[in-house]
C-alpha cells in the first residue's frame, strides 16, 4: 500500500491511475497501527504490490489489477483500493464502485470528488480528470464567504487565505476562482473604498507535475497533467 505523508500527494497519485483504468474502488479510514496488517492484506489477496511485468500479464488474462493509496489523516489513516476492469477476487470480494459513473465518483473525506469533466472549447476541448470540492463543500463556501463580503473583509481575507491551504487541483482552484470573484463582487458592493481582501481570482496557486513535495507555483488556472 502506497502511503503518503499528506493528502495532497495521494490525490495526486490517484490522479494518475484512475485516468489509466483503475476506476473500480472502495475507501476507508483506519487506526494508524493498522497500516500493515491492511497492507499485507491487500498484497496477499488482490496482489497491490505486483510490479509492470505481472500486471501487464493479468490484464492479458482477463484478470482486475489493483492498487492501495493511503494517507495520513490526524491520528487515523484514510485509505483507498482502486482496481481495474477484469475477474479476480478484488471483484468478488470488496463493494466496488465505478469512478467513471456520476453516482461512483472517488470520495476523499466529505470535501472532495475525482471526477472527469469536459473542457471549454476556449481551452482545447476533450476532458480531463481532477479532483473538485463536493456540492455540499462547494455551496458552504460559498455561503461563508459572501457573508464574511457583506459583513467583514478582514474575516474575509482569513477565510479565503484558510481555503487557499486545500490541496489546488484544477477543479478546486475552478471552484475556488468563481467563489472568489463573487465575494469580490460582494465586497465592492458593500464597502465600494475598500481593497479587495482576496488574491486575483484569475491567478491563484497550482500544481505543476506529481513531485512529492507540497510547493506550489502562482499563476493563471491551468489543467492537472
Amino acid at each position: 500500500m502506497k502511503t503518503y505523508e499528506t493528502q495532497l500527494t495521494a490525490q495526486q497519485h490517484l490522479l494518475r491511475v484512475v485516468p489509466q483504468g483503475y476506476c473500480w474502488w472502495t475507501a476507508g479510514v483506519i487506526p494508524l497501527e493498522k497500516r500493515d496488517v491492511l497492507a499485507e492484506k491487500f498484497a496477499d489477496i488482490y496482489g497491490t504490490r505486483l510490479g509492470k511485468d505481472r500486471r501487464y500479464d493479468r490484464k492479458r488474462r482477463g484478470l482486475a489489477n489493483a492498487e492501495a493509496v493511503a494517507a495520513m489523516d490526524g491520528s487515523v489513516l484514510r485509505w483507498v483500493l482502486v482496481a481495474t476492469d477484469g475477474d479476480g477476487p478484488v471483484h468478488e470480494k470488496e463493494r466496488l464502485r465505478d469512478a467513471r459513473t456520476s453516482s461512483g465518483r472517488i470520495l476523499w473525506g466529505d470535501d472532495y470528488l475525482l471526477q472527469e469533466s469536459r473542457r471549454p472549447t476556449t481551452r482545447g476541448g476533450g476532458t480531463h480528470w481532477s479532483w473538485w470540492l463536493t456540492r455540499e463543500c462547494e455551496s458552504r463556501t460559498a455561503k461563508y464567504a459572501d457573508l464574511a463580503a457583506k459583513t467583514n473583509p478582514d474575516e474575509l481575507a482569513s477565510y479565503v487565505k484558510m481555503q487557499l491551504n486545500r490541496p489546488l487541483h484544477s477543479g478546486v482552484r475552478t471552484q475556488l476562482a468563481k467563489i472568489f470573484r463573487r465575494a469580490k463582487t460582494v465586497q465592492a458592493h458593500h464597502f465600494p473604498n475598500r481593497p479587495w481582501a482576496g488574491p486575483d481570482p484569475d491567478h491563484l496557486p497550482f500544481i505543476t507535475g506529481f513531485r512529492s513535495g507540497t510547493s506550489a507555483h502562482t499563476g493563471p488556472c491551468s489543467d492537472d497533467d
